[in-house]
């Protein structure tokens, strides 16, 4: 014989089943969205960070350069090379300042504290050379803070 209610029972925990099958489903579509939603701003972060070390070892490169020739040339580019080497460590302010926005303070990229006396030896060699002075002490000065920061780009960034 046939019993209606047994079988209403079945179909009632049938749906029940699809119900939290499709229940089960959404949740986890969910969990997927939230979790792809969380890692892209990291990784855009991440690559905004590498975009900015590259630049600050290319700022860094040029300066180098620029102090290794300020030291082997005389007085015909003393400026221009001052000069060069002020916008290479300017930029690398620019930069740690963008990094400290992008991942919080604190999180500078090459010491800011060496960057600032840096541009002051650069600051010092520029008031001399109006004065017609000797820059040798500043000019000494100035390679050993690019050696420094060449270091931390070569150690760590």
């Amino acid at each position: 014989m046939y019993n209606k209610y047994k079988h209403e029972k079945k179909r009632n925990k049938r749906v029940l089943l699809e119900i939290l099958a499709i229940v089960c489903t959404l949740s986890l579509i969910a969990n997927i969205g939230q979790f792809i939603t969380s890692r892209a701003p990291k990784t855009r972060a991440d690559r905004i960070e590498s975009a900015l070390a590259s630049s600050v070892r290319q700022e860094i490169t040029s300066a180098q350069k620029a102090v290794l020739q300020l030291t082997r040339t005389g007085g015909s580019n003393t400026s221009r090379l001052l000069s060069e080497i002020r916008q290479s460590l300017y930029s690398v302010t620019r930069m740690n300042e963008l990094n400290g926005t992008v991942n919080g303070t604190g999180k500078a990229l090459l010491p800011q504290n060496t960057v600032n006396a840096a541009l002051d030896a650069v600051s010092e060699c520029e008031s001399l050379l109006l004065s017609a002075r000797s820059i040798d002490a500043p000019q000494a000065n100035l390679l050993k803070l690019i050696g420094e920061l060449t270091e931390a780009v070569q150690g760590g960034l």
